[in-house]
């Protein structure tokens, strides 16, 4: 259904990111990277198929991709959570968001985390943010960093009080 919306209008950013995540879910990494691709070549602002893209590419070659070609993007992306943050919208995707991308570029990113779980109205958003750092972790890729993030994330889970 997926490949005949992508036929119907190849240029459509949601449906190479829904081909993306299907693909996702069923471990086919290789083409899940190739559909976020797409999508952000179709829609270069979309923090969603930047962040699920990068994630993509690191589980795929062990490493953080070139992300010199993306610093244009990224620092929209980043300036866009931020006003989300600031308006209060899109919580608490907006703190997971710009913790992901302070994460691939190397900045401390724990508080940011947090924050996002503090956020969260529900603990299966906390835990949807935490599976894509145990994605990563269980790929083998950047072990350093990924350890940090899961620990980190699944200490403000454990801490949080949920109704």
């Amino acid at each position: 259904m997926l490949e005949k919306a992508i036929e119907l209008n190849p240029h459509d950013p949601d449906a190479w990111c829904s081909l993306g995540g299907a693909q996702k879910t069923l471990k086919q990494y290789g083409k899940a990277q190739d559909a976020y691709e797409k999508g952000l070549k179709t829609s270069p602002k979309s923090t969603y198929a930047l962040l699920n893209y990068l994630t993509m590419s690191v589980i795929n070659n062990k490493q953080l991709p070139d992300i010199q070609k993306q610093t244009q993007t990224l620092i929209a992306a980043k300036e866009a959570c931020k006003k989300q943050i600031e308006r209060q919208l899109n919580l608490p995707w907006c703190y997971f968001d710009l913790a992901q991308l302070e994460f691939f570029t190397g900045l401390p990113f724990e508080d940011t985390l947090r924050s996002g779980v503090m956020q969260a109205t529900a603990q299966w958003q906390a835990k949807t943010a935490k599976d894509t750092y145990q994605l990563i972790q269980e790929a083998g890729a950047l072990p350093a960093e990924t350890r940090r993030a899961v620990e980190s994330i699944s200490q403000a889970i454990e801490d949080r009080e949920w109704k």
